[in-house]
């Protein structure tokens, strides 16, 4: 029997079969941040926060669904949230935004607009604050950039 880095294979009677990866997925390679410039600390954030308040103006979407006699019934996509923000309105540097645009990963367009939706909770007000938490962790690692 040998060993691969990548794969594993057993010899038996000639015969080579490919069992599978070496490493689980869970522990394979993953990317870092590439940005090499150090972090500021939350508490520089949050101080510049006070300074500088950014605007809090968000667009968000609830929809309601209507059965066949037009009345308004409680169906599970009534609790999915959606909202837009626009990252213009938050003042950031340069290195700031592509921090952001990092950090949105798929959700980054090409435009100043990104949305961010939930459907985790049962409830819409528990999935409003869903979003809220997620979009202020955004800021928050965005902001930490010089």
């Amino acid at each position: 029997m040998f060993y691969n880095i990548n794969m594993i294979r057993i010899l038996s009677r000639g015969f080579v079969a490919k069992i599978g990866m070496l490493l689980p997925a869970w522990s394979e390679k993953m990317y870092r941040d590439p940005f090499d410039y150090p972090l500021r600390s939350l508490e520089e954030v949050k101080l510049e926060f006070e300074k500088h308040p950014i605007d809090h103006d968000a667009r968000i979407e609830l929809v309601h669904y209507k059965d066949k006699e037009g009345d308004l019934k409680k169906d599970i996509r009534d609790s999915v949230v959606k909202m837009w923000i626009n990252m213009d309105s938050w003042n950031l540097t340069p290195k700031q935004k592509a921090r952001l645009v990092f950090l949105l990963g798929p959700r980054y367009k090409g435009i100043s607009q990104f949305k961010i939706v939930s459907r985790q909770y049962p409830t819409t007000d528990q999935n409003i604050q869903k979003c809220l938490d997620i979009i202020y962790e955004l800021l928050m690692e965005c902001k930490r950039a010089p």
